[in-house]
């Protein structure tokens, strides 16, 4: 029956004159590395599969293969079609015979004429993706073990094998592949670089394509490279991770077949990374790290008028890891303010080595006239090639700006200038006195009170005098002396009372009641045993009782003395006079317009004088001539908060820009001082214990002691809210998400805004602002 089918088939191969077999390209002429579109198109009976036969593909490889296979009836017969489209990439330049191409079926066979194909271009067209230093890296790669020609392997080679802080490092993964396991792939293999932990990395190259051949024996292979560059950042073991190749192949020639995928994995390596010298006394080091650096400094404009602007821009170039290359050391003159706009980082790749150029924007404003010199910028850097330290220098910029003798360009309108008092502040005050003074204010009088009633408790055991003689009128006459005294201490004009008009004032002087009553009525009493006709048969009697009185009177008359000087120590604080102020001089300078002059005087006063309101209102004023929003708000609001009810600081803050609701909570502001809080909780304290000490007024000196609580609790709180770091943004800043320049912004921060700065990293602060995170540069910023 078989023999019967195939009988048939042949007849309709015969009448059908089949099979055949065509071939078409898309040109005949190409370059080395570009791909080749080759289209077999097979035809045969249904019945039995179609066999294809590639030949002279010499000087090709096979990029990717693809069959289409219809079936279709003509006169009567059914006609099985495939379709192979062939993918190739020309390796060689020259003329290349393409085909013949032959289809066999039941025994019958047919096959193309050959094709020439002209393939022009250099010898090894894919190298030219690597530079020439890259590609003699790549010659001197070692092949890996292989325990089989069909094997494939992957290297990672590290050039060079030890390294300095700052040295470029090469690293290269090579993937070896096999031609015929090449020719198989339908895509290119996927390699993954390394992960090198503590290094800066610049990927340079990607696998896309085969870079180089190899023979190894009697295999040939073909080389795909990632090449990659890294800059070790610390000293130490640098370990440049495990990197991975992935590829996959089809499990047999039909163009819908299963793809494998199929892994490799390299080592582990490590790179000994020796730290950098120290550098020579007297040079300023910033960690710069290259070879050939240079530095140029050029403004757009030498000559800038008053409230104008000019640009500055400065370059730093040469081969290194350009990105942390940091920032040229500048002297901006006396009279010129100096904003950093941007920071460009243009990096470039030369021959497989890494450098460029690392750009630094500056706007200038002058504010005063005359000729300002730029100090020449200078850079100190290790040269990594000569290992030595080497500084650059730019040349000198000088800015002639006319305009008078002098006189700044009016920015904005801004209140007078306040002078100082006269007399200090509770705040000076108040840190003038050492904490152990104020301890032992604090702690004196409660101690002597209660040493007081342990006095009052002794004497109380014997309240009647021990006498062996007899009572005469001398005594009676000293004794009445004696409470004549007593009654004048507490009441001035007792000598002129009598009766129950000198008993209500005793009352009215804090004496008990019944000791006031009997008071009273002893004095008569005595008047009436000295000066009366009969004198008094009860002398002993009357004599006893008048010493008691009296001792119970210079009881209630001697108030605790610690308290009354702790009081007048206060008060003499308070009104001591003021230190001699210094020469007016930033006001006089005020008055010609020097406007950069008078802020580092008053910079310089609230250095010396930080508890004084005035400097500070000043310095803001200053600032706010300048056009300096940011700066003259922090200074202001230090102002506000020595002295808060101070209506001209108050408009001061008022005539600035409206901020965000984050700002003004980073910037409350008490009514009172903290140190206005401690005085008010010290004098509360010390009369507290004044009333605890008289009889009849202990109520109101409790009520006392928990008014001094209240106010020292409040100034605790206010002193807390002060210390919080806080500071102002001076310009439009981006909020980076790390301590570099090119990191992520998340966020832009606007001039005048408030930030919360949490800790700071060399040259960078990480602040927060409405629950966002960020990192600014300091002189981004300026602290309140």
């Amino acid at each position: 029956m078989a023999g019967l089918v195939g009988a048939v088939l042949l007849a309709v191969l015969a009448q059908a004159q089949l099979p055949t077999v065509s071939v078409a390209v898309d040109r005949l002429t190409l370059d080395v590395g570009e791909t080749l579109v080759v289209m077999i198109t097979a035809a045969g009976v249904a019945g039995a599969p179609l066999e294809i036969a590639e030949a002279g593909l010499d000087g090709f490889s096979v990029v990717n293969r693809r069959d289409r296979t219809r079936v279709t009836t003509e006169q009567g017969i059914a006609v099985r079609t495939t379709v192979r489209e062939l993918t190739l990439r020309a390796e060689r330049s020259g003329s290349h015979p393409l085909g013949p191409f032959r289809v066999s079926q039941l025994g019958d066979s047919a096959a193309t004429d050959p094709l020439v194909i002209q393939v022009a271009g250099p010898a090894a067209p894919s190298t030219a993706s690597l530079s020439q230093r890259v590609r003699s890296l790549v010659d001197r790669v070692p092949p890996p073990a292989l325990s089989d020609s069909e094997d494939v392997g992957l290297t990672v080679t590290v050039v060079p094998d030890s390294a300095q802080v700052g040295q470029q490092i090469d690293v290269l993964i090579v993937a070896w592949f096999p031609r015929s396991i090449r020719n198989r792939l339908r895509s290119p293999p996927i390699l993954r670089a390394p992960n090198v932990r503590g290094s800066w990395t610049y990927p340079e190259t990607d696998p896309a394509a085969v870079v180089a051949g190899r023979r190894v024996g009697r295999a040939i292979y073909d080389l795909f490279v990632v090449h990659q560059v890294v800059f070790p950042l610390t000293p130490g073991a640098l370990l440049v991770e495990p990197a991975v190749g992935a590829y996959s192949l089809p499990i047999s020639g039909s163009f819908l077949a299963r793809e494998l995928r199929q892994e490799e994995r390299t080592e582990a390596v490590t790179v000994p990374v020796a730290p950098l010298p120290s550098p020579p006394a007297g040079v300023t080091f910033t960690g710069a790290v290259g070879r050939d650096l240079t530095v140029r400094a050029t403004a757009s404009s030498r000559e800038v008028r008053l409230g104008d602007a000019a640009t500055v821009i400065v370059e730093v170039e040469g081969i290194g890891n350009v990105s942390l290359w940091p920032e040229p050391e500048l002297r901006w003159p006396a009279g010129v303010q100096a904003y950093q706009q941007r920071v460009t980082i243009e990096p470039r790749s030369t021959d497989g080595i890494i450098g460029g150029t690392k750009r630094y924007d500056y706007l200038i404003v002058p504010d005063s006239a005359g000729v300002h010199r730029l100090q020449a910028p200078s850079l100190t850097y290790w040269d990594s090639a000569q290992r030595r330290f080497r500084t650059v220098t730019a040349e000198a910029i000088e800015f002639v700006v006319p305009g008078g003798a002098g006189r700044v360009a009016p920015v904005r309108v801004v209140p007078a200038l306040m002078r100082p008092p006269r007399v200090p502040s509770v705040d000076r005050l108040v840190r003038a006195v050492p904490w152990w003074a104020w301890g032992v204010l604090m702690v004196l009088p409660p101690l002597l009170l209660l040493g007081r009633l342990r006095a009052a408790r002794e004497k109380a055991r014997s309240l009647w005098p021990r006498r062996t003689r007899e009572p005469s009128a001398g005594s009676l006459v000293t004794l009445e002396a004696d409470l004549r005294s007593a009654l004048a201490t507490l009441v001035p004009d007792a000598h002129l009372r009598g009766g129950d008009d000198l008993a209500a004032a005793l009352r009215a002087a804090g004496t008990e009641d019944s000791l006031a009553a009997h008071a009273a009525r002893l004095r008569d009493r005595l008047r009436l045993a000295l000066y009366g006709p009969d004198g008094t048969p009860d002398a002993d009697e009357l004599q006893a009782e008048a010493h008691e009185v009296v001792r119970a009177l210079a009881g209630e008359s001697r108030a605790p003395r610690a308290v009354l000087i702790g009081i007048g120590v206060m008060l003499l604080l308070l009104a001591a006079p003021a230190p001699p102020l210094a020469a007016q001089a930033p006001e006089q300078l005020w008055e010609t317009g020097a406007v950069r002059v008078v802020v580092d005087s008053f910079a310089g006063r609230t250095r010396t004088e930080p508890g004084v309101a005035a400097h500070w209102f000043n310095l803001g004023t200053a600032w706010g001539r300048l056009g300096e929003e940011a700066r003259a708000r922090a200074a202001w609001h230090r102002a506000a908060r020595l002295a808060p009810r101070n209506d001209r600081i108050q408009e001061a803050l008022a005539s600035l820009p409206p901020t965000d609701s984050y700002t003004r909570a980073y910037l409350w502001t008490s009514i009172v001082t903290p140190a206005e809080a401690l005085v008010v909780a010290g004098t509360c304290w010390l009369l507290a214990w004044l009333l605890l000490a008289v009889r009849g007024r202990r109520r109101y000196g409790i009520v006392l002691l928990a008014i001094a609580a209240l106010a020292a609790g409040y100034g605790l709180y206010a002193e807390t809210r002060y210390r919080e770091p806080v500071a102002f943004v001076l310009q439009e800043t981006p909020l980076r998400a790390a301590p570099y320049g090119p990191a992520a912004a998340n966020m832009e921060l606007l001039p005048g805004l408030a930030v919360r700065v949490w800790r700071s990293r060399g040259a960078w602060q990480l602040v927060e602002h409405g629950g966002a995170r960020g990192w600014v540069l300091r002189w981004e910023v300026v602290r309140l």
